[in-house]
């Protein structure tokens, strides 16, 4: 289990991170440097972890003795690589900063250095409200009740009451929060099902008018609060049927996080804007709105992401969001001439980007020249992504690239080819597709006609796929052979 964890987290870093280490490590491990240092190195230059390989590294090296005992050196390492990314992301993560401050009040505490830790309270509190932080708050106000108590004065009863007070009020609007937040819990596991019951439907509605009302504007929450009102307004909404109410709550979300640049600072709630951004795009995109898709690639492409994952995120979120912008404006060329850049990204961050995000933009660069009238260079792109055949890619992904590659070569004339490779793909639309699906009728028409010889099979997709949304490279196809 460690070795998994230990090469993961190994993996994850990224240049400055690992630089970090190697400066940390110097530091904090004294004469035995070196030795996590060249353990680091090894796991890192492994494609997949190997432990055999890993011990002949450091035997190799001459650490025979620190090699026979790799289990506890591996704990040692994770241990201090965790500690060494506490340290690097401090600066970076209002949590962090807190949680550490609340550790050196309590160490001030001990020692009755009163004070410097009062002064420390009063500033970890403005700190954590200017930030959202309640729970954390909760807790400072503790420590403040503790050391009021511990050392009181003639004041102490008068700002015990003040203590009191404001810890009830964050206690109240915390409730509220959890309220909303435990709703939208709710809404979203239920959303997961397409075919929610009206009187259910109708039950949840009521539920959400009595924890939030009909309320115009945004509650008098934290952050989080705020953020979680809008995503139960936009799940509600969908569940409702109301897409344009959807795509507001996104924007209102949106803008949520555009007035609060010191969260967006820090690599979660970066992750959470790229996520709102990606899901508002696609809202956009449904309804046509062109304009607002464009401002939501360039909101993309601003992002200065603050890790090595995020960057990857960034890259894909917006490459992808851009070619689905071109192909709803039909500039296929446009997709095409990104390919370089394309490429050239899905190479430096194939690590954090997903397998099946690589398959898409591959087959989506091949619908491109399709679309573009280049057939050969797009049977090249789509035979590639057949014949690559890795277990994590998703069956869908590989099944609709199968089925693109035997139109193409349909096209081509090899009606032979098609004819012995359909029935593996009809044994596989058989048992996974509904017989009046798209991909059904694709793949029937292909049947029959390379069958028959009859194409009128062909006329018939023809009609089908002009009454239905997307597919645009299967109606062309058709387009070309009736």
């Amino acid at each position: 289990m460690l070795n998994d964890e230990l090469f993961s987290l190994i993996k994850s870093l990224d240049g400055s991170e690992k630089r970090y280490f190697k400066v940390f490590a110097q530091l904090h491990t004294e004469k035995d440097r070196n030795r996590y240092i060249l353990l680091f190195d090894l796991i890192d230059a492994q494609q997949a972890y190997d432990e055999k390989r890993l011990k002949q590294g450091l035997e190799k090296a001459g650490e025979t003795s620190f090699s026979s005992n790799l289990s506890f050196n591996k704990r040692y390492l994770y241990d201090l690589l965790l500690k060494c990314l506490r340290n690097y992301h401090a600066k970076r993560s209002a949590r962090i900063t807190l949680l550490e401050t609340m550790i050196d009040i309590a160490i001030l505490q001990e020692k009755a250095l009163i004070k410097p830790a009062r002064i420390l309270i009063d500033k970890a509190r403005s700190m954590a409200g200017q930030y959202n932080h309640h729970a954390i708050e909760l807790d400072l106000i503790a420590q403040q009740r503790k050391i009021v108590r511990q050392f009181a004065t003639k004041d102490a009863e008068e700002e015990l009451e003040a203590i009191v007070e404001a810890n009830r009020r964050i206690l109240d609007r915390y409730e509220r929060e959890l309220n909303v937040l435990g709703l939208y819990e709710k809404v979203f596991l239920q959303s997961r099902n397409k075919n929610y019951p009206e009187k259910q439907l109708t039950e949840l509605n009521q539920e959400i008018w009595r924890t939030v009302g009909n309320q115009p504007g945004e509650p008098d929450f934290s952050f989080d609060g705020v953020a979680y009102f809008h995503l139960l307004r936009s799940l509600v909404n969908r569940l409702n049927g109301r897409p344009e109410e959807v795509v507001h709550h996104w924007s209102l979300l949106i803008q949520h996080f555009e007035k609060h640049p010191e969260l967006l600072r820090e690599t979660e709630y970066q992750e959470r804007y790229l996520n709102t951004l990606n899901n508002y795009f696609s809202g956009c995109n449904a309804l046509g709105l062109i304009d607002e898709c464009e401002a939501v690639v360039e909101k993309i492409g601003r992002i200065e992401a603050a890790s090595a994952r995020l960057k990857a995120s960034v890259f894909h979120t917006m490459h992808y969001c851009n070619m689905l912008l071109l192909a709803q404006k039909e500039n296929y060329a446009a997709i095409v001439k990104e390919e370089p850049e394309i490429e050239k990204g899905l190479k430096t961050y194939a690590a954090n980007i997903p397998q099946n995000r690589q398959i898409v933009f591959r087959y989506n660069l091949a619908v491109a020249y399709y679309l573009e009238r280049q057939p050969d260079i797009a049977l090249d792109r789509i035979t590639a992504i057949v014949q690559d055949g890795k277990k994590e890619m998703r069956q869908d992904v590989q099944f609709l690239a199968r089925l693109f590659h035997l139109a193409l070569h349909y096209e081509k004339g090899n009606e032979l080819l098609v004819e012995n490779m359909l029935p593996v793909i009809r044994q596989y639309v058989r048992k996974n597709r509904k017989p009046e699906s798209v991909e059904a009728s694709i793949v029937e028409a292909l049947h029959i006609s390379t069958k028959t010889g009859d194409r009128s099979a062909l006329a018939a997709l023809k009609n089908k796929l002009d009454h239905v949304k997307g597919w645009e490279e299967f109606k062309f196809w058709v387009r070309q052979l009736v």
